[in-house]
């Protein structure tokens, strides 16, 4: 599966306002993305608090599931 690595300001704002609209109140906090599979509808979401990540940095992960993205740990 295809993964992107986002973690400019322009590309997180893009991010939320076209696949986690509902959950904006999240964006202030967000500064990088993993997006999995295609770029215009993921499969998942991860998002991180930081920059640029670490491998075994927290995460919170966005999963696609009968077209809602639901918010698991």
């Amino acid at each position: 599966m295809k993964s992107t690595f986002i973690n400019s300001v322009d590309d997180m704002s893009w991010l939320f306002d076209t696949h986690l609209k509902e959950n904006k109140e999240f964006y202030p906090e967000y500064n990088s993305a993993i997006l999995y599979g295609n770029e215009d509808c993921p499969e998942k979401i991860e998002l991180y608090k930081k920059k640029n990540p670490l491998v075994g940095d927290f995460f919170v992960l966005f999963s696609l599931m009968d077209d809602k993205y639901v918010l698991t740990n």
